[in-house]
């Protein structure tokens, strides 16, 4: 799974079809590996915009959660 920042939803509909309900992501890198396995994967480490800024179907979104500056 990739942890990312939802900049803004929108609707998108293609002809006559049913729209789709879409969100514009802001994805974090990979996790800092050593801080996540001291921690015993409670404390993730991760750079926001890192893994670039990419459209998802709302529907995959599985969880909310905080990433608090460090």
């Amino acid at each position: 799974f990739e942890i990312g920042e939802v900049l803004y939803y929108f609707q998108y509909q293609v002809g006559e079809g049913e729209p789709s309900t879409l969100a514009m992501v802001s994805v974090f890198g990979i996790p800092d590996r050593e801080i996540l396995q001291e921690s015993f994967g409670t404390v993730w480490i991760a750079r926001q915009g890192e893994a670039g800024i990419r459209v998802i179907r709302v529907q995959s979104i599985q969880s909310v959660v905080a990433m608090i500056p460090f």
